[in-house]
């Protein structure tokens, strides 16, 4: 007699694994989040031809060098294959040293013909490796080429986002890569001298969602680096060197108040201590004691 047996079974599911409060994640991000952000940009004659055995398929591909302040990286314009004879994609290579084999690729489309000679450059997503991790980077521009003249112009968007603990409320976080060299967590910088400002880097933008955490309202948007007020208490939100941790401590700071009688402005301060990007109504807005001087102001 044949006999059967039956044996019990036990599947194991994996749960996902849940971020705690204060962890970071890299995201891509829109780089319109960032203050004072100033797009990767060639000049007219930046461009040359390819290298043999550099990556690119087509031989009239043309390289070129973007650069904004100490951040560069290259751009080929080239064919999405070689059977592909129009100039369709751009090629990113962020080591700048000039091989494009597998390197990011991001299509360029003419969407508007009435601009002869522009070609649209994304907007896409690419996965990029920076510092030993793989990061989303959003990227977005455009190509001119007309007879021998050429351009182009790139945003790049990338940010770091988790959860983060203020007193005793928990509100999401990200801190927006504000000049391009695909790291967050670099402070903005300014000096006085005297009445002068000087030594101005962009640095990167921290921002607080305050309301449901999806950064489309109620957000608190600072200068990273800079002190922050929620609720009556005063924060100092400090990153961990690897860029995976963030954590907010309260701390007293000797305050003023700016009142302004208008119903919607906003403004950018330069201290000998702080840098605050303000906007407010005709209330007074409380700001840490400095002596400031006036960088711009909008109503």
């Amino acid at each position: 007699m044949n006999k059967i047996f039956l044996l019990p079974v036990v599947v194991l599911f994996a749960a996902p694994l849940q971020a705690d409060v204060g962890d970071l994640k890299p995201v891509a991000a829109s780089s319109g989040m960032a203050f004072r952000q100033i797009p990767l940009r060639t000049s007219r004659n930046a461009f040359s031809k390819p290298r043999d055995g550099d990556g690119t398929v087509n031989k009239k591909a043309v390289i070129a060098r973007l650069v904004v302040d100490k951040t560069s990286f290259l751009a080929a314009v080239d064919s999405s294959s070689p059977e592909t004879r129009q100039l369709d994609v751009v090629r990113l290579d962020f080591s700048g040293k000039g091989q494009f084999t597998n390197a990011p690729v991001v299509p360029l489309t003419r969407r508007d013909r009435q601009r002869s000679g522009v070609l649209e450059l994304g907007p896409a997503t690419v996965q990029v490796e920076h510092n030993g991790r793989t990061i989303p980077v959003s990227v977005h521009g455009f190509y001119f080429q007309q007879n021998q003249q050429r351009y182009m112009q790139i945003e790049l968007g990338t940010a770091l986002e988790g959860d983060c603990r203020f007193g005793e409320k928990t509100h999401r976080i990200r801190i927006v890569d504000g000049n391009h060299n695909l790291r967050c967590g670099d402070p903005a910088q300014a000096k006085l001298r005297g009445r002068k400002i000087v030594g101005i880097t962009a640095g990167d933008t921290l921002l607080i969602g305050t309301g449901e955490g999806d950064f489309q309202q109620n957000i608190q948007k600072v200068f990273f680096g800079q002190r922050i007020q929620l609720e009556d208490q005063w924060y100092e939100v400090t990153l961990s060197s690897d860029g995976t941790k963030i954590s907010a401590k309260p701390i007293e700071v000797l305050t003023g108040q700016i009142q302004i009688p208008h119903t919607n402005w906003s403004a950018t301060l330069i201290g000998t201590e702080h840098l605050l990007n303000l906007s407010g109504g005709t209330k007074p807005i409380e700001v840490p004691a400095d002596r400031y001087v006036l960088m711009d102001y909008r109503e």
